[in-house]
């Protein structure tokens, strides 16, 4: 909307036209805002522009009549800056596997990233806050939390941290930067388990075991009786259920050539989780070479 000044304006008639520029000394006309008569020396709304992300500038036009000269409003007394929305997601990682649902060991160390995703995110300024929260609403945080910067659209990684043993709950906010609208990743898109260290006679080796297939008896804490138990090989969980028999089975058949973290997840009667971790080479492909 426009006001118009001067001795004469409250009488002033006719009508004050609106544009809006894409440079600051209007030259460059986005287009017509429309227009809109003089009431009491104002005029306006404009009509309503949707503009792509950018920055502008607005300008008005009052025609004059008999008694009040015309004139124009000085370019760039209004900025619009229009925004990109942006979404933002992260992804955890601790003891050398990464993924949106991660069980590590206590004294492990985990950290947070997070990525930017928008129409123009490749050019994303600003600043990432990385907080670890104890519930899954995220309003008890575990601690102050951490910032990175966000450099050409790749946000750095949180702090290193080593949470007690619990469940955790990872929330990043993305503060907005250049033409990029602030974001807020989705509170338990990500879930932390940090389980008992232990040795559960999970068996390790140094060896190429491609096609192998293990029978494993975790070994209990003293005094604890495991029940269930998962595995996963690089932060994916490939078989979760009950004991059987006290023991159960690790299977590397069908994995490519490579290194892969094994994570041996416990779970005891009394609901407490023990966690051993071992690494694993294979030397070849998942299918049986001809001999």
């Amino acid at each position: 909307s426009a006001t118009l000044g001067g001795p004469s304006a409250a009488n002033a008639t006719g009508t004050v036209s609106f544009a809006v520029y894409s440079d600051s000394e209007c030259k460059t006309a986005v287009g017509p805002a429309g227009s809109a008569k003089l009431s009491g020396a104002v005029a306006g709304p404009s009509s309503p522009v949707s503009l792509p992300p950018g920055q502008y500038y607005w300008q008005a036009h009052y025609a004059g009549n008999l008694e009040n000269q015309g004139v124009l409003s000085p370019c760039g007394s209004e900025v619009l800056t229009v925004l990109a929305p942006t979404t933002t997601t992260t992804v955890q990682s601790g003891g050398g596997v990464s993924g949106s649902s991660l069980t590590v060991p206590s004294g492990t160390s985990v950290t947070d990233r997070a990525h930017i995703a928008g129409s123009l995110a490749a050019s994303a300024t600003g600043t990432v806050s990385y907080v670890l929260y104890k519930n899954n609403k995220c309003t008890v945080p575990v601690a102050a939390g951490t910032s990175a910067a966000v450099v050409n659209g790749v946000a750095g990684p949180s702090a290193a941290i080593k949470p007690k043993v619990g469940t955790y709950y990872w929330k990043a906010t993305y503060s907005g930067g250049g033409l990029n609208a602030p974001s807020v990743s989705a509170c338990g898109s990500e879930i932390l388990i940090v389980a008992l260290k232990t040795n559960l006679g999970l068996p390790s080796s140094n060896a190429c075991l491609s096609r192998r297939k293990f029978v494993v008896h975790p070994r209990a804490p003293h005094n604890v009786k495991l029940v269930s138990v998962e595995i996963q090989i690089n932060g994916k969980t490939v078989k979760r259920g009950r004991l059987s028999k006290r023991q159960t089975t690790l299977s590397l058949i069908g994995l490519p050539k490579g290194t892969f973290k094994v994570a041996l997840i416990t779970k005891s009667s009394t609901g407490k989780l023990y966690e051993d971790i071992r690494t694993f080479h294979t030397c070849v492909s998942g299918h049986h070479r001809k001999k």
